[in-house]
Order: C-alpha cells, then structure tokens, then sequence
C-alpha cells in the first residue's frame, strides 16, 4: 500500500504532511533536504524553507526533485496554490519551447516570409538614412522578435545598426516596449554608438555619457531621473557598473522607463566570479529587453557562455550545462556534447562570419626587414649572450628577453625598469633579479643612459620611409605599435617629418563632449580629425584602439611595427580598416586594403611575428564556426621562443 504526503505552500514555506515516519526512513531523501533547504522536523509535519525565495522556477524544481524521490510509493498530494504555480510554469515553459523554436527557425531562413517582409518595411521608415542587407534584416528581426538576443558577428558586420533597428521597431511598432538605450562597453564605443544613431536616423542621439570627465553627483542625478534633462541613450563602461549599481538599479525599476540594456564588448564580462559580472547579472532580471554583442563569444573557453546566457535569460538555463562542467568541456572538447551545447543556445544568438561579409580581398605586402644600428646590436648581443648563460633561471629569463623585444624596436625603452614600466598592455612581467648594468656593463648602459632627442631607433627610420612613399600618393596611415614610449617617440619622428597626425593611447582623453572649448588631443576629435582627412596618420595599439571604431572609408594601409604575442587584439585592430561598405543598392563597394609588417631581422622579433601569424591563421578558420573557441597559453609560447633562441645561438657557434 502506498502511503500519503501533502504537500502545501504558503508565505514562502512548503509544509509536507502524511506518513512522516516512513517517509523519514528514505535516507537520501533527507540528505537532499538538509543538503538543499532550511528544514524544521515535527513529529506530523516537515517545514521547508529555500535559501534563496522560492520562484516559480525554484518550485516546479523542486516539485520535479519530491517527484523523482518518492517515486510510487508515495501518493502525493499538492495543494491549489502549489499546482497553480506548477501549471503557471508548465505553460510558460511550454511557450518558452515554442518561442525559442520560432526564434531559432528565423535565422535559418524558415520564418514567416510575409512577417519578415513587414518588419523590412518598417524598418525603411524606422532607419531612414540606413539600409540593412538581408543578414542585417534577419538579425534585426531575430532580435526584435526575441527582445532578448546575442549577436555574435564578426567586427564589420554592422551589429550597431542591427541594435538600433530591432529598438526602434520594438519602439515604434509594439506599444513602446521599449523607450530607452542603455549601452555597457569600452569607452572607445561611444561615438561610435552616437554616430551611428544619427547615420540611422537622422537625427543626434539625446545621449548621456556616464565616464570619468562628469561629475559623479550629475551621473547620480540622470539615473535617477532628477536631472533635467531626458536622455534616451545612456553609455556607461563596464568599470562604472559596479560604482554606480543603486542608481542602475533606480533608472531601469523607473515606471516610466523601459530599457533594452546592451552589453558591448560582452566577453569583458565574462568572469563567472567577477564583480562585474556580479552586478551586471542583477542588474539584468529588471531590463525590458537584453542584448549581447561581441564578435568572440569564448575567448578562453566554453565556460565564457555562461554569463552571456544567465545576462539574456536571468531566470532560465538555456545553456543546460554548468560552469564546471563547461570548463572540463574546454579542457576536453566531446564533440557530440560541443554539438549539443550549440543546439542548446542556437534559438537564441545570431552570428554573421567573414565568409558572410562577402569583403573585398585584403594585400598582405611583404615583410619589411630592419637591421640594427651598431649599438642596438651590441646590446642585443649583449642580452642575448646572458640570456644563454643564465637559461636555468627561468623568471630572470623573461625579463631578459623582454629588454631583448625592446631592443629591437627602440633603445630608449631600457632606460624604465621593469617595476615602473606603464603601457596599455598587461606583459605579465617579474622583477629584474640582474640589474641591466650587471649584464651590459658599466659603458654599454652608460650609452644607453645618454640617449637624447637626437636617436631615432633604426626600425622607426624604416617606418618613416615606409610612411613617406605611402603619404606621397596621398595616403592615410593607421600606425600600431605596442610600447606606450615607442609610439610617443614615432610620433615625434613623423612631425618632425612634416607629417600631420596623432597618437591615441590609455592616458589620452577620452572626449570634451561636455566642455565649452576645443580639444584637438582627445581620442574622438583625433578620430574625428583623421576621419576627415585633417591628419596624416593616427598611432596607438590595438588594446586601446582595436575594438569599436571604423575608419575603412578613409584609410587603406595598416603598419605594424611593433607587436604582442596575443592573436586577439591583432585581429581586432586590422578589422579597423576591412569592414563592410554598401552602396545605397545595397552592393559591396570595392576598395584596397594593405597590411604592412616591420621587423628587426634578429629572431626575438621575426619569432613574435611568425608566432602571431600562424595563430591569425588558425583563427580565421575557426572564426567561421558557430562558437569560435581559440585558446591562448601566452606563458608557455613565450617559453618556447625564449629556447628557441638559446637554440639557434648554441648550434651556431
């Protein structure tokens, strides 16, 4: 004979009621309870309470886990209030299945033709100064449809306008589901976000950026809705989420305000125990409508997903994997369950590829090789030399090779020790356990220490020349370098030459949007200036200026003189200048694209260089798939061309 359980739920807490003392005999039953919930035993009842609310979700759980338990060998009874919530859930999932099939069916081409048809039109009249292409149309679509979408295309790919044409439908043409833009991204995406509203509509974004140039108490006073001022697009950075949470939190739980909050960027969320994360996922439940953007969904592994589904879905697991488990799955890719794991989330991304993009094809020109002037090449010698006699200390090895790579793009880099180097870029480096004059020598650092205005390092002689063939034909130049002194001193060189033209890097401003004057140095009027053709050439590196900005209508030719072991950032930046350009038919528009290397002909250099091309290689083919997955071990690479070198020194001798 079976036995009896009620079960009843009221102000939060499930009771259980029936043959308790049976029931208390199933062992891992009561280790599920105690493991999972708060319980209080009586002899006629069983009180639960979840350590977090119990939802609708956590309930239909819950009832699911009681179910599979107590098999059939308990009768079990719910009460109304406990199946109500119960069929409530069942409907919602049942709808929820049937969405996603929708949604999952438009981006393979099996959507309703005439639904579609309309939203195009409205979106002619929506975006009057903009044309989507059909992949553009589609992801709009998919977007507005779904409110709450990722868009995972490559740069170039027109995911900015693809946002402002799924808001403005859901604007215009839904009952105002949604009335104001919240972007999250780097800061270099704010023009980009402003420009490209009035490139859409016609019209200048009332915009409101929330960065380091406003006050905080002003930034306060527009979340909250004390300001004067009604803004529809609100930019913020990632860094500003976390300081500014409250009145987020005000600004989107504001009756009149529904919000599509955009993550830009998204992968610089990624850290499942990050403190932006942590915010932006609470943040998330109280958006109206959720939207994702970055071309490299899972720079480090699978387990990245997860943050970017639980944003776009905050009370659903679409992913249908755990974080752990997603980790192990990177470790050890099965492909069936790398299979299962897209299908999971395929409703619910879209993702235009390079092959998509149908782009005009790009030169790479041959290498450009430098030799070193006498003195460089004695110190290069100098550390190469104690690099190979000193191998076995592995930490003092880096560093080494470290003044190696800086050597051959500009002595004047040795004269910072390694504790006090500051550059936009993370090099991961130690201290110094041999000081450079211990290794060099007292006159060879001395030399070194004697550097003036006068040096021009011998690869920056090279660019110059390369920069002045270009210029000659009246050619706009993006120059990229790594070493925040290097790009400062080429900069220097260049208008020395005659030469028009800036540097962006982390300490230059970021806009004087709000200031009365005229800046010419901030990064936006510098852009702006370069875009325009006012300038020459623009310097900076691809950490600073690789994501956000387009300048493919203006300038041709990219010039690597200096680079990093990383592959992602390199990509980025040279998708600055080879991006997609329509015509108002909607047809691609040809132009050039020339991509310029300059090398030390010493292997420390060539080694980076060839190192980060086969990964550029490898890359592209992967950049093709659904979930472009591409690892990076940036220690263990820099190991290996650090042997290589003692290699190549001992069977030389």
């Amino acid at each position: 004979m079976n036995s009896s359980i009620s079960i009843f739920f009221s102000n939060g807490i499930i009771e259980l009621k029936g043959d308790l003392a049976r029931l208390k005999k199933k062992k891992k039953f009561l280790h599920w309870l105690n493991e999972s919930f708060k319980c209080e035993f009586t002899d006629d009842s069983i009180m639960i309470v979840s350590y977090f609310p119990f939802d609708s979700t956590r309930l239909f759980d819950f009832h699911q886990s009681l179910t599979e338990f107590l098999d059939r060998r308990f009768e079990l009874y719910f009460d109304s209030s406990f199946n109500a919530v119960i069929n409530n859930e069942l409907q919602e999932r049942r709808d929820f299945k049937q969405f996603s099939e929708t949604a999952r069916l438009i981006w393979e081409d099996l959507y309703d033709v005439e639904e579609f048809e309309l939203f195009c039109a409205k979106t002619k009249v929506n975006l009057p100064n903009r044309r989507l292409y059909k992949l553009q149309a589609l992801s709009a679509y998919h977007m507005a449809f779904s409110q709450n979408a990722c868009n995972f295309s490559v740069p170039g790919a027109g995911k900015t306008s693809i946002v402002y044409a799924a808001y403005a439908y859901l604007k215009n043409h839904a009952s105002q589901k949604v009335n104001k833009l919240l972007i999250i991204g780097p800061p270099s995406s704010f023009s980009p976000w402003e420009s490209e509203y009035f490139e859409c509509f016609g019209t200048k974004a009332k915009s409101f950026r929330i960065n380091g140039e406003v006050t905080p108490s002003l930034k306060k006073d527009v979340l909250k809705g004390i300001s004067t001022e009604n803004y529809e697009l609100i930019l913020l950075t990632y860094n500003s989420v976390t300081s500014l949470f409250a009145e987020l939190l005000i600004f989107l739980r504001a009756q009149n305000n529904n919000v599509m909050m955009v993550c830009d960027e998204a992968h610089k969320f990624k850290n499942i125990t990050g403190i932006w994360a942590h915010h932006i996922l609470n943040l998330a439940p109280y958006a109206v409508s959720r939207i994702v953007l970055t071309g490299t969904p899972a720079p480090n592994g699978y387990e990245d997903l997860y943050n970017i589904f639980k944003f776009i879905y905050p009370n659903k697991n679409v992913l249908n994997f755990r974080p752990d488990y997603l980790r192990r799955l990177s470790q050890n890719p099965l492909q069936s369950e790398v299979y299962q794991l897209i299908e999971n989330i395929k409703p619910y991304f879209v993702r235009i590829t390079k092959n998509d993009l149908n782009l005009p094809p790009f030169k790479e020109h041959p290498l450009v090789l430098n030799e070193l002037n006498n003195l460089e090449l004695l110190v290069y010698n100098r550390l190469r030399d104690y690099l190979v006699s000193r191998e076995s200390n592995s930490g003092n090895a880096q560093s080494i090779h470290f003044r190696m790579i800086q050597t051959c793009n500009n002595l004047n880099l040795l004269n910072s020790a390694l504790s006090t180097f500051n550059n936009d870029i993370d090099f991961g480096l130690r201290n110094e356990t041999d000081s450079l004059e211990d290794i060099l020598g007292h006159d060879l650092s001395q030399k070194i220490k004697a550097l003036d205005d006068d040096y021009i390092p011998s690869k920056h002689s090279k660019v110059l020349e390369l920069v002045k063939k270009l210029n000659s034909r009246n050619n706009k130049i993006l120059l990229w370098g790594v070493f925040v002194d290097s790009i400062k001193k080429l900069h220097s060189i260049l208008k020395n030459a005659g030469y028009q033209g800036g540097y962006i890097i982390g300490e230059t401003k970021k806009s004087n949007k709000l200031n009365n004057y005229q800046d010419d140095f901030t990064r936006e009027s510098l852009i702006e200036q370069f875009k325009t053709g006012q300038l020459d050439y623009l310097i900076s590196n691809p950490v600073v200026l690789g994501e956000s900005i387009s300048l493919h209508k203006i300038c041709h030719h990219a010039i690597y003189f200096e680079q990093w072991y990383s592959v992602a950032p390199y990509v980025q930046s040279r998708d600055r200048i080879h991006r997609v350009w329509l015509d108002r038919d909607l047809n691609q528009i040809p132009y050039e694209t020339n991509y310029y290397h300059i090398l030390t002909s010493q292997r420390t250099d060539t080694d980076i260089h060839h190192r980060v091309q086969a990964k550029f290689q490898r890359m592209m083919d992967v950049i093709e798939h659904d979930i472009p997955f591409f690892t990076e071990d940036l220690e263990t690479e820099r190991t290996l061309l650090i042997q290589n070198i003692i290699n190549d020194y001992r069977h030389s001798q």
